[in-house]
């Protein structure tokens, strides 16, 4: 599930024309569910 979200979030922030898109988007899942990026899978 955390996968999928963060499938999804990349590909919006892609979109967006963000520069780092998959990092930025491991940042924002791991804050909203409170956990270390690196301890999300």
């Amino acid at each position: 599930v955390v996968r999928d979200v963060l499938v999804a979030a990349e590909a919006k922030l892609a979109k967006a024309a963000v520069e780092n898109p998959l990092l930025d988007a491991e940042w924002i899942v791991a804050h909203v569910l409170g956990k270390e990026r690196l301890k999300l899978a």
